[in-house]
């Protein structure tokens, strides 16, 4: 199956970057929608960028009011000097779920901050890699990760993961390997990869995937156009997702405006529609 990968591009680096003044800022005004469970509904991310598209309902974002942060972590990193364990080291053996790694990450040969997430492989020194900052994840040779676990690497282990898993509000989209799922996640791709978007957040809930403690259910939409419809209802006209049931109130919402975009996807038997309702007690 394709994945949809990010491009990547060269890292600005911004030598002002304080994470200590960050922090003081953030205590003193609320670090926006970083808190969790308390974040308010219908809270606005006024600028994010896609950065990884896993399918055709869940996307990781970046905010561009970390992007100091983006720049200053990615020059630490590559400052550290590291370098590969020997053939037979690195972390395989014996990964420790939750810890913060550093990966060379084979499209730039670059260090970036990942978890590891499994060992894939034990004969060939396998392990499958999750980059906390950009939501992608590659599996690469064990000895090409290492260990932050000095200072000043306690440091950067300590620093929040900068991507945040996002899913869209209100909609049920096909897996990968099921029908229409990967036209799902190319129109995904295509709607949301390299473009200047906003996020509002409609509701939190547990990550599915255990990658982050949260993921944001949230309508994605362009802030240069307010009324053109978001990408949620793009998806829903084109038929490659189905309003769900609603929750609660706020996700009801989303779900009502939303409505007529089914109604046209179903009335010209768009892509799920094309053999008429599809039946599930948890669809509308």
């Amino acid at each position: 199956t394709e994945r949809f990968l990010p491009t990547r591009v060269a890292p600005q680096i911004w030598t002002d970057y304080d994470p200590s003044k960050e922090a003081a800022l953030e205590a003193e005004d609320g670090d926006s929608g970083s808190k969790g469970p308390s974040a308010p509904s219908g809270e606005v991310w006024a600028d994010v960028e896609v950065t990884e598209v896993k399918s055709g309902g869940v996307v990781y974002v970046q905010r561009k009011d970390k992007a100091a942060k983006v720049d200053w972590l990615a020059n630490q990193m590559q400052s550290l000097g590291l370098k590969e364990a020997p053939a037979t080291g690195g972390v395989a053996a014996a990964p420790v779920p939750g810890v913060v790694y550093a990966a060379r990450f084979t499209e730039d040969n670059q260090w970036y901050r990942a978890k590891v997430e499994k060992e894939k492989s034990p004969a060939a020194g396998k392990v499958a890699v999750f980059y906390i900052d950009f939501g992608n994840s590659e599996e690469i040779a064990a000895n090409r990760v290492v260990t932050l676990d000095a200072a000043p690497q306690l440091s950067l282990m300590a620093q929040p993961a900068l991507a945040e898993e996002v899913m869209l509000a209100g909609l049920k989209v096909p897996l990968l390997e099921e029908d229409f799922g990967y036209e799902a996640a190319q129109m995904l791709s295509m709607l949301t990869m390299g473009k200047k978007l906003s996020v509002r957040v409609e509701a939190r809930e547990k990550s599915e995937t255990k990658r982050s403690a949260d993921v944001v259910l949230a309508t994605i939409f362009d802030p240069s156009d307010t009324s053109a419809p978001s990408v949620n209802a793009e998806m829903v006209q084109a038929g490659v997702a189905r309003l769900v049931r609603p929750r609660n109130h706020r996700i009801g919402i989303v779900v009502d405006a939303l409505k007529p975009y089914q109604d046209t996807a179903r009335s010209t038997r768009a892509n799920l529609w094309q053999y008429g309702d599809v039946d599930s007690d948890d669809d509308l």
